[in-house]
């Protein structure tokens, strides 16, 4: 760990996950981009340690660090900055994997859903030297390896605290008495940055992990290339930005194994041509190949591409992606269409798409600008006259190809989501399959979110500028990734699929499209600038056996097969049999107490209230105390949802009595003890 560069090369105090602007010749990190890539990685890094995958910390192993196991002394500290504030320690579970060459354990933790984890570069290491980066490490104390007097003025005499450390990649080599390739960069670092991730100023990617340096000569990283290349970090889960480049400088490695292709999911050659998807002609098509809470997630590499420039602005990692997909996302683009009041100066109200024959869906409270009413008693308001304006989705100008409403068949009294009746489907418009299961892999999916844009003050005014080139009221494929299961904000009992498209006023209402299988996963509602978007889950809304009677294309069919058996009434002749009344239920529930657990009967409620005062991490602690399996409950549930799923697994697996003991006999939940025992 080493000072590289006397000059130039500072350390920026970390203040409540952010920066001030720095001097020159580092002020440029202040400007929009390269602080929007570092403030969205400052949470998902801590001593030691950083968040790269749902659940995943990767770490350096030159140290103790997860080593010698997963005993409640090993945490992460996210926290730490120069100003004191309330700790962030997440307790480390177990290793889960150590590439022995890497010197690169891979972690398993159970992380506040705040944290987001951070993308690995795929890029070769030759193509980044001389890339501005910095490194947020903990810098410490280092007097023995570095310049004591050096160290203290470069660091102010605070140490072991969080820092941004900025600099370049000046090269990529094998490193004297070590088999690994390593990038070198010249930050200023010390020991404490041990693990630090790299992140590259223009794209917010890791470029490596930090672990070792020279007094006045180099510093080393591992490069990300390298963790891409075993597959084994991507098949547990950790996230990479995108396939891995077969680059001109691999041919010199012909022996070595190709490198796993990352996030690819089709082989070229094996996809279907939009005629085969839709079975219809699509000639028509000209193209080939406050509510204030729409949100920009990330600053860099989720961009907005005008659906009339066949979407070629995107970049190359895009391009490469969406070509892949390009007959599922043509399909798509043809199911939506812009729900608007055409008398209205402001015409623009929303997003909508084709669910079914003449039935479209939308956002909730788009539903309630042309109607009144809730649940399946909804009336249009009169004197509107409401239209779905597909025009631009197949190529026509405004207005050639639009459908009146004429009917809400219901506005959901839970979700944010309603159904539109239209008068009648105009030629070569798509309908799109809602996935009526929740995919097995959720975190990290590809996906789009195409809608329309209109300006609103949820963000930068110059930033919805630069992505939507003031195109206000056009159509926008935002292709983006999941990331997590959440809560609708505001609406905390609604859960939401969460991902990081870019999103603006006018994108409520639009399908949340996974390329991977053509199916509809959620419908977007709202997102918090620079944090997520946020969409109703297509699987929850297709448990609804109310939402059953509607023609909607769920896939599968989510209504049980045996529903048929009730049409045939029982014959007369038939005697019908007696049973005696069931058995009065007992007076009080237990822990003991037989699933399925009834939440509305009040001892439960009572448990419940008390469970949910204990945070994520410490819940689903004491759920693998009790004998839960890990990862049996999803570490992306938070507050009622999270107890909720956990007392039904204890329940069933027997195990709510011991959990609730444990959590009773904690001194630290004394307060809690009384009532918690009543339920023993």
């Amino acid at each position: 760990m080493a000072i590289v560069l006397q000059e130039n090369r500072p350390a920026i105090d970390i203040i409540q996950g952010s920066f001030s602007r720095p001097e020159e010749p580092w002020a440029h990190l202040g400007d929009a981009g390269p602080r929007m890539a570092l403030q969205r990685a400052i949470p998902g890094v801590g001593r030691y340690a950083f968040v790269a995958g749902p659940g995943l910390l990767l770490a350096m192993f030159f140290d103790d660090t997860g080593r010698s196991g997963t005993g409640e002394d090993r945490f992460v500290d996210f926290g730490h900055e120069v100003i004191p504030a309330e700790p962030v320690r997440v307790r480390i579970h177990e290793v889960l994997y150590h590439d022995e060459q890497l010197e690169v354990g891979l972690l398993r933790a159970n992380l506040p859903v705040n944290i987001e984890p951070l993308r690995l570069s795929v890029r070769h290491p030759e193509e980044l030297i001389g890339r501005e980066v910095a490194l947020i490490g903990y810098p410490g104390l280092d007097a023995q390896r570095n310049d004591p007097d050096m160290i203290n003025r470069l660091f102010r005499g605070v140490f072991d605290v969080k820092r941004l450390l900025p600099g370049r990649i000046v090269g990529y080599e094998f490193r004297p008495g070590q088999e690994r390739p390593v990038l070198v960069h010249d930050c200023s670092s010390t020991g404490g940055c041990g693990g630090a991730p790299l992140i590259d100023l223009e794209t917010g990617e890791v470029l490596g992990l930090h672990f070792a340096g020279l007094y006045l000569q180099a510093n080393y990283a591992v490069p990300s290339w390298e963790l891409a290349r075993n597959p084994l970090f991507a098949q547990h889960g950790v996230i990479f930005a995108g396939p891995v480049p077969v680059a001109a400088s691999v041919e010199k490695r012909a022996q070595e194994p190709a490198a796993p292709m990352i996030g690819a999911s089709e082989a070229p050659g094996t996809r279907a041509s939009v005629a085969d998807l839709a079975g219809e002609d699509v000639g028509a098509l000209s193209f080939a190949p406050e509510f204030k809470l729409e949100a920009i997630v990330l600053a860099m590499g989720r961009p907005a591409l005008l659906v009339e420039q066949g979407r070629r602005q995107q970049n190359d990692l895009w391009e490469s992606i969406l070509q892949l997909h390009e007959p599922r996302l043509t399909l798509a683009i043809r199911a939506v269409g812009k729900l608007c009041l055409p008398e209205s100066s402001a015409s623009l109200l929303g997003t909508a798409f084709m669910v079914g024959e003449r039935l479209a869906m939308t956002a909730s409270f788009l539903a309630t600008e042309i109607a009144s009413g809730a649940g399946r008693d909804v009336t249009l308001k009169p004197g509107l006259r409401p239209v779905i304006d597909f025009g631009e989705a197949l190529g026509l100008p405004p207005g050639e190809a639009t459908a009146r409403v004429i009917g809400v068949p219901f506005i959901h009294p839970f979700f944010q989501v309603a159904l539109l009746e239209l008068d009648e489907m105009p030629a070569s418009v798509a309908m799109l399959d809602l996935a009526a299961q929740i995919p097995p892999e959720l975190a990290d999916r590809t996906i789009a979110v195409v809608s329309f844009a209109a300006q609103d003050s949820g963000g930068p005014p110059e930033w919805q500028e630069e992505l939507y080139q003031n195109r206000w009221g056009r159509l926008f494929v935002q292709p983006g990734k999941t990331m997590q299961l959440g809560q609708t904000p505001g609406a905390l009992s609604v859960p939401a699929l969460v991902h990081d498209c870019s999103t603006i006023g006018g994108s409520a209402g639009a399908p949340v499209f996974d390329l991977d299988t053509g199916y509809v996963i959620g419908i977007h509602t709202q997102g918090k600038w620079l944090e997520g978007g946020y969409a109703q889950p297509a699987w929850e809304l297709a448990r609804d056996p109310n939402v059953w009677r509607h023609a909607i294309r769920f896939r599968p069919d989510p209504r049980p097969s045996w529903l048929g058996e009730w049409k045939d009434p029982q014959p007369a002749s038939r005697p019908v049999p007696v049973h005696p009344e069931p058995a009065s239920p007992p007076d009080r529930w237990t822990v003991d107490s037989r699933p399925p657990i009834e939440f509305h009967r009040p001892e439960v409620q009572r448990l419940e209230g008390l469970l949910i005062q204990i945070d994520a991490p410490m819940a689903l602690f004491y759920a693998e105390t009790a004998g839960l399996p890990p990862g049996s409950v999803s570490s992306s549930l938070n507050g009622r949802l999270l107890w909720r799923e956990i007392i039904k697994k204890a329940s069933l697996a027997a195990v709510l009595r011991r959990l609730v003991e444990a959590v009773a006999n904690d001194p630290a939940y004394a307060a809690l003890a009384p009532g918690l025992r009543e339920s023993l």
